[in-house]
């Protein structure tokens, strides 16, 4: 969504990014292993995920999150380039996050000029997976803004 925001905001009237990120940290990288060194875990929701979306979607997506790590993938932009974002944004990012610590947030917060920033106490990544009501309310109460 900040891809889209930032090079095609006509498409965006307003956004909702629950634990999301303009850069992946150093200590983030070990998260993001080869597609063929997932954990059986993964490889299984994977495979799930084939299930639903298609047989190549596992394989596809694994490689994409792998490619976070890259410092020349789109994930990775300088802090200021989210300045260039104009759609009212609501970040959403728990407090425990491995991934994005809650230090990415507050920038991001305080670098989209549009921005708000609810921050869950006690939660991991993806704060809407614990707190799905509470964040569904926050975002329909956002968009109703908009």
């Amino acid at each position: 969504m900040l891809r889209v925001a930032r090079y095609a905001p006509e498409l965006v009237r307003a956004m909702v990014l629950d634990s999301g990120t303009y850069r992946v940290p150093p200590e983030a990288e070990r998260f993001y292993k080869h597609p063929d060194a997932l954990s059986e875990s993964l490889k299984s929701y994977y495979s799930h995920a084939n299930e639903i979306y298609g047989p190549d979607y596992g394989k596809e997506l694994a490689a994409a999150f792998y490619s976070f790590r890259l410092p020349e993938c789109d994930v990775n932009v300088p802090l200021e380039a989210l300045k260039q974002i104009v759609a009212p944004t609501l970040l959403v990012a728990g407090d425990r996050d491995v991934f994005f610590p809650t230090d990415i947030h507050i920038a991001m917060r305080r670098t989209i000029p549009q921005a708000e920033l609810a921050i869950f106490p006690h939660t991991h990544h993806i704060a809407m997976q614990y707190h799905p009501e509470e964040v569904a309310g926050m975002a329909l109460k956002f968009f109703s803004k908009y």
